[in-house]
Parts: structure tokens; C-alpha cells; sequence
């Protein structure tokens, strides 16, 4: 399946066939570094908090967005979450990811500076 591109459908094999967690975090840690890792961490994320493969396994989500917060779209990730998830569950997660995503701005920032200022100097 990971030949054909088929990354969501080896997750629900996983998920479904096999029923392990572990294999699938670990499916998505060996191929998930293309232009859609986003969309496979997600997939994961989304069937983690999910109650369709047994009991929802929040904490298992909240670790897996925790450890890829760069390739996770935190909108995407905050809407899958159950309402009833106490905000004091999720809230080192949240701090991390918003950490990371400020850091990541930041660098951003400095970097379109630091090119403007270049740009200038050969203008």
C-alpha cells in the first residue's frame, strides 16, 4: 500500500485488521515524511480520537500531535478533539504546539528580514 501511495488505507488496516496503535504510530513515523505527512499524522490523529476501533485513546492523540505539532494542522487537530476532553488534559499539547508554531514564525520572520535587507544591498 505504501508503494501505491495508499497511506490511509495501510493506517486502517492497522487500525482495524491488526488493532494496534503501535504499529500504525510507527507506519506513520517511517513513511510520514513527505509532502503529506500532514494528512497521514492527521488520519491518525483523527482515528486515535475516534471511538470506531475501540475506546477513544485521547492521550495516545494528544502524544502523537505533541511529537509531530510541525506537520499538524492545529485547527484540523483542535476540532477532532471530544468537547467533554478537560482543557487541562490537552493544555502541555496545546503550549507545545503553540510554542513551536510561534518559534517557527518567528525564524520566518528573521529570515524574510534578513533576505529584504540582501535584496536591498544588490538593488
Amino acid at each position: 500500500l505504501k508503494r501505491l501511495g495508499r497511506h490511509y488505507q495501510a493506517l486502517l488496516m492497522y487500525m482495524e485488521r491488526v488493532k494496534d496503535l503501535n504499529a500504525a504510530r510507527a507506519y506513520c513515523e517511517k513513511y510520514g515524511d513527505g509532502p503529506d505527512a500532514g494528512e497521514m499524522y492527521l488520519a491518525l490523529f483523527r482515528m486515535y480520537v475516534a471511538d470506531k476501533f475501540g475506546p477513544p485513546s485521547v492521550q495516545d492523540a494528544l502524544a502523537l500531535w505533541h511529537d509531530h505539532a510541525s506537520v499538524i494542522d492545529p485547527v484540523k487537530a483542535l476540532s477532532l478533539l471530544p468537547n467533554s476532553l478537560p482543557i487541562a488534559e490537552a493544555s502541555n499539547t496545546l503550549e507545545e504546539v503553540l510554542t513551536r508554531r510561534a518559534e517557527a514564525a518567528n525564524i520566518l520572520r528573521s529570515y524574510f528580514r534578513k533576505l529584504r535587507s540582501v535584496r536591498r544591498i544588490f538593488a
